[in-house]
């Protein structure tokens, strides 16, 4: 049997030649498997291994004068022995190299894959073109390398370049299988390799059912991102949720996609060096976590059990997170989580990364200057986008709340309490022992209290102001204070406050301290100071409102 081998392979290779002279016979059975006619300018022929490999250059591959692609090369694999019995080239396998390739993509996750003409500089999806997905699905073994493509949105004709290709196709009838390796440009992050297992038609192949393994590494976030941003131009709140965060992302998923979409997937994803695009500041050194898709009749969901944060050696848990894509017709995206801690500086980071930097939003503006520091114990948030707007909820213990003085509204140290938010609506309720009050505007140093007690409730269910209502009491070492206090938030003004007081003090001597010496002349400040050496004060009442912006009212203002 050896011998026969033998024999037949020294026949095939005294046939070489032979092969070389048949270059309308490739080009024909070429047609018939690519579904195309097929030009070549050159035909070569080599021994490899075991068996001849026939090299065509120049190939064109023509629907029309407008629907054409070219190729730098297709490497044919040859079946020797039919091809000596049927005394015409039988093709095993095909290897095109260098092709020209656009998948254009649709909002409504429909994708076309097509050739281009190498000559050809636009990709404008309208200009049509070689069907490759058809063909590389009906092709029994086909090979593409060092392909090019170029993916388009159909909606706004944005691309993205991709080289340095491969996809290697085994199709049997119904039965698919494919893998894709491609080296990603240098903004986008490193590689991707796709695997997929299909079952369905090949002349309609994308709606074909498959099971899906993807593998990708070192992606940046902040590029992927962007890619959908001329659609979201303007708006000063992420439409998707999605925070304005760059970070290097490991990715692996396995799923099943049904009808041309994805209908489920489970994997893990490893996030590296999280940054506020906004602020550039470090957000996360580290975050990773399983997840789980799965695609609903509006949109998607995207559920993580167990999502591990790490920021300077701390690592925090948050619970139960889930992220659903258009959930109904008035929301745009909702994002549930929970957990038992949780720093309150990362969380208001994540958050503020989802507004645009310059947006003219107070409560963003506030947060941002005010920089939360603390802890949130036994937390439960939602925030979503509904009708246009923002949409809050959240219960947390709060323990040593630190602010600092922002938007005229004054700093704090030591503060613990509850904040109940629903739907943008709620009460806070706060408690400090030893606790600092910051007012650079009219304090010199931040008043140093013995307790502080407030019940305030909070009103933002205009997403552009904030209105808070409620009652502060004041006990410092025999000054006794009850104030009713109004503050109202508004873009592109000062707090409005209205402040309602009733006061006592056992010892006057002790007045010095609350003096506001940043808002009275020095000689005035030093008078009070030296003037008040002993008494008392009852029954003091103090009334204020206006902007502080414009506090102590010199004209009128308040």
């Amino acid at each position: 049997m050896l011998i026969v081998i033998a024999v037949l392979l020294l026949l095939a290779r005294i046939g070489l030649p032979w092969l070389g002279g048949y270059k309308g016979e490739v080009e024909a059975r070429l047609s018939e498997r690519l579904k195309s006619p097929v030009v070549i300018d050159d035909l070569s022929v080599r021994w490899e291994h075991f068996g001849p490999k026939l090299s065509a250059t120049g190939v064109s591959l023509n629907k029309s004068k407008e629907r054409q692609v070219t190729l730098d090369e297709v490497l044919i694999d040859m079946n020797v022995l039919k091809s000596l019995s049927q005394g015409a080239p039988v093709i095993d396998e095909l290897t095109l190299v260098g092709a020209k390739l656009a998948l254009d993509a649709s909002n409504d996750g429909k994708i076309t894959l097509r050739g281009l003409n190498q000559s050809t500089q636009s990709t404008n999806s309208s200009q049509g073109g070689v069907d490759v997905l058809s063909w590389l699905m009906s092709t029994n073994r086909v090979g593409m390398q060092d392909a090019t493509i170029t993916v388009i949105n159909t909606e706004d004709q944005q691309q993205l370049t991709i080289s340095d290709l491969d996809i290697f196709a085994i199709n049997d009838g119904d039965f698919h299988q494919l893998r894709v390796y491609m080296q990603l440009p240098d903004k986008l992050g490193s590689s991707v390799e796709i695997g997929l297992d299909m079952v369905g038609q090949s002349d309609d192949i994308a709606n074909a059912s498959a099971e899906l393994h993807i593998t990708a590494t070192d992606l940046k976030a902040d590029a992927w991102r962007s890619l959908q941003a001329s659609r979201f131009k303007g708006l000063p709140i992420s439409t998707t949720g999605i925070a304005k965060l760059d970070a290097t992302v490991q990715l692996e998923l396995w799923g099943s996609i049904a009808g041309g979409s994805l209908q489920s997937a489970r994997g893990q994803i490893a996030v590296a060096d999280v940054v506020d695009i906004n602020t550039q500041q470090a957000v996360l050194d580290s975050m990773s976590t399983d997840v789980v898709f799965e695609n609903r009749p509006k949109g998607w969901q995207l559920n993580a059990e167990s999502l591990a944060l790490e920021k300077d050696g701390y690592t925090t848990t948050v619970n139960d997170l889930v992220y659903q894509f258009k959930p109904a017709d008035n929301t745009a995206w909702q994002l549930d989580a929970n957990g038992e801690t949780l720093k309150l500086d990362i969380a208001t980071r994540l958050v503020l990364a989802m507004f645009e930097k310059n947006a003219d939003l107070p409560r963003a503006q506030w947060l941002d200057q005010a920089s939360p520091k603390g802890d949130l114990y036994d937390w439960n948030a939602s925030f979503a986008l509904v009708d246009g707007k923002p949409d809050f909820s959240l219960f947390s213990i709060f323990h040593q709340l630190e602010l600092s003085p922002a938007n005229g509204l004054p700093g704090t140290k030591n503060i613990g309490g509850t904040i109940d938010l629903q739907h943008n609506v709620g009460k806070v309720i706060m408690q400090g022992i030893d606790m600092e009050l910051d007012l650079p505007s009219a304090y010199a140093e931040p008043l140093r209290l013995q307790k502080l007690y407030g019940e305030l409730d909070l009103d933002a269910q205009d997403p552009l102001s904030t209105s808070l209502k409620g009652e502060l009491v004041v006990d410092d070492n025999g000054f006794d204070a009850s104030s009713r206090i109004e503050v109202k938030l508004e873009p592109g003004e000062s707090p409005h406050l209205y402040i309602q007081s009733k006061f006592s003090l056992n010892d006057l001597a002790s007045a010095k301290h609350y003096v506001p010496n940043r808002l009275l002349r020095p000689a005035t400040t030093r008078w009070l100071q030296n003037a008040l050496l002993a008494g008392k004060a009852t029954n003091g009442e103090l009334i204020m409102f206006g902007n502080v912006v414009h506090f102590p009212f010199t004209e009128n203002e308040g």
